[in-house]
């Protein structure tokens, strides 16, 4: 029988038993967060040959811009660099945007290159899925606490 969740009424504090977290990966690199920056980030590093792990809160990559279709990137195409400039260009060669003074584009036609290309990269994506607290090995950290719908689990890292 599990121990129960209890109150502690004097110092206004809920006591939660220890629990056994599962390790439901072990990965080289995990990026915490699927927007624009660690899109980014999860992207070159599957690309250069690390075992990655994005953990994203939300069913879809592209953070808050995502969301919101947004469908501008206010920056003229001539100074977008890296992965920036690669999706652009993919986009449109595929019919899906417009580059000159702005970049515009189809917001679904990006999400859909996004995923694609992260899939292509051999990213593994959790989705719907919380980082809730780090793993400690003295002030280091070694692997996060994730929370979603298969509840509490830790990611680790592949060596050590």
């Amino acid at each position: 029988m599990m121990e129960p969740i209890r109150i502690d009424r004097k110092n206004g504090v809920i006591l939660e038993p220890a629990r056994s977290i599962p390790v439901a990966a072990e990965v080289d690199v995990v990026v915490a967060g699927a927007g624009p920056a660690g899109f980014g980030a999860a992207l070159a590093a599957s690309r250069s040959g690390a075992k990655t792990l994005l953990v994203e809160r939300n069913g879809i990559i592209g953070g808050v811009a995502a969301a919101v279709l947004m469908n501008v990137w206010n920056t003229p195409a001539e100074r977008l660099t890296g992965i920036a400039r690669e999706i652009a260009t993919r986009l449109q060669d595929s019919g899906a945007a417009t580059m000159g003074s702005v970049v515009n584009f189809d917001p679904q036609a990006l999400l859909d290159l996004e995923l694609e290309l992260l899939l292509e990269a051999k990213t593994d994506l959790l989705l719907y899925t919380w980082v809730v607290d780090p793993l400690l090995v003295g002030d280091r950290i070694h692997g996060l606490v994730v929370q979603g719908k298969s509840g509490r689990q830790a990611i680790r890292p592949a060596t050590g």
